[in-house]
């Protein structure tokens, strides 16, 4: 199996398919950190930090790296939804079991764990290593042959892009889908906790008027993750996660931002304390009719890119990684197969996690300050219910789903015995 892409779907993918019996070889258009030095893992390098809800635990439980990962986080233990001067309108409990505990953990923190997990089983990522184009039979026969830039080759059964929003991957098999940029760009950085202790809330502050958000979120290791959205109606850039050049200048803006919308001291005491700023423009995907062609396939961002608003964009990719794993686990030798299947049972979820991310991106941008008002009034009292009735914030068919225990009750539907 050839895998394109470094980031954290291709990698997880590697792991999943060596630990279950498969040949992989796995492949990333840059150089990566080395997962056995921490000094190279510098935090906002990799993307800050991730919110991890018991969906994606259970998918490092399977992969074998849960503890080191949950051991790099910190416990998040409820959501607070407030005005930009800081005052909450609305809370809501995590309501985590004894195994699964929603965490905030820093990205680079979770792809040292699975490259190492990697690196253990005698699997190397070839860096430096750009497609440029693809052949592969058209008539059902396994093969698939990888052309890299450098002029090298790579042979396979089959080829899996996992390599981004931006994939060079979809764009040789797909060349006219385009990522669809959303009106929202922003800033992510992360910030030390200078020996404060560190929170357990993941807070949002929000204008439901203007659509601009800011948070604040433990991240693990003395750390906290925090952004910046800006609503830009006018058209973006592509999708980019970019480390700012001039750190002087990002901070004065980011403290300038801070100002205008009123954020509370300690939101701007965060900007001043940190040292890496990533900018960032954001995209998604329009539904894919199917995500493979003949012996290729595309997980992850590369076939559905989710805005960022539920926090789930990480989970998809890396539930798409197992259950393809496990579904190649059931047809190796019929990968059009396994590539259908897939595609059957995830792309109703995907669409229905992306669908709620965007609403609640859109959710009162460009309404009027009274309209707002009553969003919040209304989020207010859904609160009171969500703790009555031990309800999360995100909907629990999202953040409670095993792809292990789903992908094997379906597949068992497929193939009833």
């Amino acid at each position: 199996v050839l895998i394109i892409g470094g980031g954290i779907a291709g990698p997880a993918l590697a792991l999943a398919l060596k630990r279950s019996g498969h040949d992989i070889e796995l492949f990333d258009r840059v150089e990566p950190p080395s997962p056995v030095a921490g000094s190279d893992w510098r935090p906002a390098d990799i993307g800050g930090a991730i919110l991890v809800n018991e969906n994606v635990l259970r998918v490092f439980k399977h992969l074998g790296v849960l503890d080191e990962i949950m051991a790099a986080g910190t416990q998040v233990v409820r959501h607070e939804l407030a005005r930009f001067d800081g005052r909450p309108f609305a809370t809501f409990q995590t309501f985590d079991g004894p195994e699964f505990v929603t965490t905030g953990v820093l990205r680079s923190a979770i792809t040292r764990a699975i490259n190492k997990a990697l690196n253990n089983a005698g699997v190397l990522m070839k860096a430096n290593k750009k497609l440029a184009w693809i052949d592969q039979p058209t008539d059902g026969r396994l093969g698939v042959v990888a052309h890299f830039e450098d002029g090298s080759k790579a042979y396979g059964d089959i080829l899996v892009g996992a390599d981004g929003v931006n994939s060079t991957t979809r764009a040789i098999l797909f060349p006219d889908v385009l990522p669809k940029r959303s009106q929202y760009s922003g800033y992510f950085a992360v910030s030390p906790l200078n020996g404060a202790p560190s929170p357990k809330a993941f807070r949002v502050l929000m204008d439901n008027a203007s659509g601009n958000v800011a948070f604040i979120m433990p991240s693990g290791d003395n750390l906290i993750h925090w952004g910046l959205f800006e609503s830009r109606p006018e058209a973006n850039e592509n999708d980019s996660w970019e480390l700012s050049g001039n750190l002087t200048i990002e901070r004065d803006r980011m403290l300038s931002i801070a100002g205008k919308w009123d954020l509370p001291t300690d939101f701007r005491e965060l900007v001043e304390k940190t040292s890496r700023v990533i900018r960032v423009n954001f995209s998604g995907m329009p539904p894919l009719p199917t995500w493979h062609k003949h012996n290729c396939v595309l997980i992850g961002d590369a076939s559905h890119a989710l805005l960022p608003f539920i926090g789930q964009g990480a989970g998809m990719s890396l539930e798409d990684a197992v259950t393809l794993q496990i579904i190649l686990d059931r047809y190796p030798q019929q990968p059009t197969t396994a590539f259908r299947l897939l595609y059957e049972l995830r792309a109703g979820r995907v669409a229905k996690v992306a669908a709620m991310s965007e609403v609640l991106g859109q959710r009162g941008t460009g309404t009027s300050q009274a309209t707002a008002a009553l969003g919040n009034f209304i989020l207010k009292m859904f609160s009171y219910v969500a703790r009555l009735f031990h309800i999360s914030f995100f909907n629990d068919e999202v953040v409670r789903y095993d792809c292990c225990e789903a992908t094997a009750k379906f597949l068992a539907s497929k193939n009833p015995k």
